[in-house]
């Protein structure tokens, strides 16, 4: 995944009916990074453009991403909100 400006999806989850939340690894500028970015299904016509609401952040920081979110979800389990 070395080209420039690329991205691989690994996963999309529907937000609701017209929103859903992509993670991405992308390749922008000599760097690579994981991105967390809602799309929305444009009006239009009905093709899912990304907005502004995400993070991209340097893939060195994914282990740590990745260990704060499993801390998020034991946390939302034992104050019983999830």
């Amino acid at each position: 995944m070395k080209t420039s400006n690329s991205e691989k999806l690994i996963v999309a989850i529907d937000k609701n009916p017209v929103e859903e939340v992509r993670v991405r690894l992308t390749h922008y500028e000599g760097k690579d990074y994981v991105d967390i970015r809602t799309f929305h299904e444009r009006a239009s016509d009905g093709v899912m453009g990304f907005t502004r609401k995400g993070i991209a952040i340097p893939i060195a920081l994914l282990p740590q991403l990745a260990e704060a979110l499993a801390l998020a979800e034991k946390t939302a389990k034992d104050d019983n909100i999830l």
